[in-house]
């Protein structure tokens, strides 16, 4: 009927979001709830799995509270959500303590050792993907040494996604994405059980469920989950993709005739570009980075991550507020893009140089060292606050930049997702810094591409190309477009090689600081 809605779950690591979209892709309703998140110095970073369900579950209720007949009309309920991480259940379902989320970074001991032996190169060249911290493979290892009870009590190994999906339609089954990011390899699309021993989790493997296309795979909605979310029991769930997957479909990278690549600044910094034919990628030099394999295609997007993108526009805003706070003034209540913004409309004399490596895990991308740190250089006597706060700005653009060298991509428009895609000195330097356009995006592209997987699933759509063009993200994203100034050119190819050069000198002085 022509007002079917496609219900999409995003399951963020701060914030639960659910969107309903009609069949154009336009949102129609929104509900969110925040997603605490507990994190201790030692590299700590769990949420609580009931928690995440409940309100989830109580942005389902939003959304029907707001429109008329919501149970009559879902086509689909998609989930997607965070990426990485272990989310433990038992036999009975129940939840195997906190989930360790994508941010803990407990097991980077492990993965120092793994990555000095041949596991590493074995991981990489089968998965696409450096080993690091974040990812499940890894926490496995973790605490397989440091809490074997509790491995011993779980029966299941789930992502965010599944298990909300779990919940919603009662399977135990993880998606191709996920599961060839861990223990995979992205040629055959199934999992590679050298993988397990060289890791040292064979004992493990019991855990890892079943891996499935979230394009020929959907399952009915039971009954009790239907009740608490206030929707029909039998409705079509799909798990989709992770949420980093899900944005590059609504972003058009499958569909755009120019070379078009993703960034997500939000609390991390996520770049990628499209393979149309993943199989084909080989894999040699320092493992960094990962490949997620889109499902119901041959393709995958590439990406390099860095571990702290807005959350450093967060620093610098704590320290204006803390600064203040000192002098007896009042702080104000606004996003840290805002209030960063403002900041850089005053005249700046000279810029220092700065490295956002501020995350307490160090940095995964585009190399791993547990050891990084944020660091400013090139202060001198004229340097004043906007010109810190313009350092921080533009090494978010360099940090891209970096990103999109380690990929070997030279894309033609940038398009930038995330909240610090709602700061104009960010784009402007981010097109500035790789001379390309950058584009915002006026319609939220997690939820379409869900919506997408979605469609393919319940036979809306004959494959993802047919939903994207459908949902018109083969046309431009509708936001904001930043052109590069071509005069600070040759200003950011030699601020760029300085970046380069002094987080190579620094590595030794990280691991004297942190030993």
């Amino acid at each position: 009927m022509p007002d079917e809605l496609y219900l999409c779950i995003d399951a963020g690591t701060s914030v639960i979001k659910v969107s309903a979209l009609d069949l154009s892709g336009r949102e129609v309703a929104h509900a969110e709830r925040r997603n605490e998140l507990t994190q201790a110095r030692d590299g700590t970073a769990i949420q609580d799995m009931a928690g995440t369900w409940s309100k989830t579950a109580a942005c389902l209720r939003e959304i029907g509270e707001k429109l008329d007949r919501l149970p009559a009309r879902v086509a689909a309920l998609a989930v997607t959500g965070q990426g990485d991480g272990t989310w433990l259940i038992d036999g009975d379902g129940q939840p195997v303590g906190p989930a360790l989320t994508w941010l803990d970074g407990r097991a980077r001991d492990v993965v120092a050792r793994l990555r000095a032996t041949p596991a590493s190169d074995l991981f990489y060249r089968s998965t696409g993907c450096g080993l690091v911290s974040s990812i499940q493979s890894t926490q496995l290892a973790w605490l397989q040494e440091a809490s074997p009870e509790t491995l011993a009590r779980a029966e299941t190994a789930f992502h965010c996604k599944d298990w909300l999906f779990y919940k919603l339609a009662g399977q135990r089954v993880t998606d191709v994405t996920e599961g060839c990011i861990n223990f995979g390899d992205i040629r055959s699309r199934t999992y590679n059980e050298e993988i397990f021993e060289a890791l040292g989790i064979g004992r493990q493997r019991h855990l890892v469920p079943e891996m499935v296309d979230g394009t020929r795979f959907m399952q009915p909605l039971v009954g009790t989950a239907a009740t608490e979310c206030g929707l029909r029991e039998g409705t079509p769930v799909v798990l989709a993709s992770q949420d980093v997957v899900c944005a590059g479909i609504g972003a058009g990278l499958l569909v755009q005739d120019r070379a078009v690549a993703c960034s997500i600044f939000g609390s991390t910094g996520i770049h990628m570009i499209p393979e149309m034919d993943a199989g084909d990628l080989t894999f040699d030099g320092e493992p960094s980075g990962h490949v997620h394999l889109v499902p119901g295609t041959s393709a995958g997007f590439r990406l390099e991550t860095h571990l702290a993108a807005t959350l450093n526009f967060d620093w610098v805003v704590a320290l204006i507020e803390s600064a203040v706070a000192a002098m007896g003034y009042p702080t104000r209540e606004e996003s840290a893009g805002t209030v960063l913004d403002r900041v850089l409309d005053a005249e700046t004399r000279h810029t220092a140089l700065y490295h956002p490596y501020i995350h307490p895990s160090g940095e995964r991308g585009p190399f791993v060292d547990a050891n990084a740190r944020a660091s400013f250089n090139d202060l001198t006597l004229e340097t004043r606050f906007p010109d810190l706060v313009r350092g921080v700005v533009e090494g978010l653009a360099l940090a891209a930049r970096d990103c999109y060298a380690k990929l070997d991509a030279q894309p033609s428009l940038i398009r930038i997702e995330g909240g610090g895609a709602n700061s104009a000195h960010l784009r402007q330097a981010l097109a500035d810094a790789l001379q390309t356009d950058v584009e915002s995006a006026a319609r939220a592209p997690g939820p379409l591409g869900a919506a997408c997987i979605a469609a393919v699933a319940i036979g809306a759509a004959a494959d993802l190309d047919a939903a994207a063009r459908a949902f018109g993200l083969d046309e431009p994203a509708g936001g904001e477009l930043t052109r590069p100034d071509p005069a600070r050119s040759a200003y950011y190819r030699q601020r760029y090689l300085a970046f380069r050069e002094t987080r190579h000198a620094m590595a030794g002085a990280w691991a004297l600081l942190n030993g």
